[in-house]
């Protein structure tokens, strides 16, 4: 917390640090691709929203969806929720959803390897990779898709 001196007032009154809000927005970018936009600080509670509103969409079976995480405005996120999202992209996938991080800063990055043991999430520089990317991997089933999205992946190159 930081102290703020507010004029109108002549008092001191505590100001919340950025750090403490996060959100996300998920914009459909047609057909099967879902653009996630994640903001400030990624926390637990927002993290299972997502994941609700993610899988209340059906995939027909067969076919795969793609959620595109965008990161650009995300400042921090757990190592626990780090975790948490390799855990549950693992499920996603099992459901025909491919979860894609774009925009990961490397101090973000980096979270991700440390959490997930290596492991991380494919990663594509900025949007317009990301869509030509999941635009050529949209026939293929989830494992495949996910596989071949690594192979563009920034994270660990």
């Amino acid at each position: 917390m930081k102290a703020v001196k507010d004029p109108a007032h002549r008092r001191t009154r505590t100001a919340t640090p950025p750090r403490s809000w996060g959100g996300y927005l998920i914009l459909p970018r047609g057909g099967r691709v879902h653009q996630v936009h994640l903001t400030g600080v990624l926390s637990e509670d927002r993290l299972r929203e997502l994941e609700a509103s993610l899988v209340a969409t059906p995939v027909a079976a067969g076919s795969t969806s793609f959620v595109l995480l965008d990161a650009g405005h995300l400042i921090h996120m757990p190592l626990a929720v780090a975790l948490g999202l390799s855990e549950r992209e693992r499920r996603w996938r099992s459901r025909g959803i491919v979860a894609v991080w774009v925009g990961l800063s490397p101090y973000l990055a980096n979270v991700l390897l440390l959490a997930t043991a290596g492991e991380g999430l494919p990663s594509l520089p900025d949007m317009t990779t990301a869509l030509d990317a999941v635009e050529i991997m949209a026939g293929l089933p989830p494992a495949v898709a996910r596989e071949r999205l690594e192979a563009w992946d920034t994270m660990r190159h």
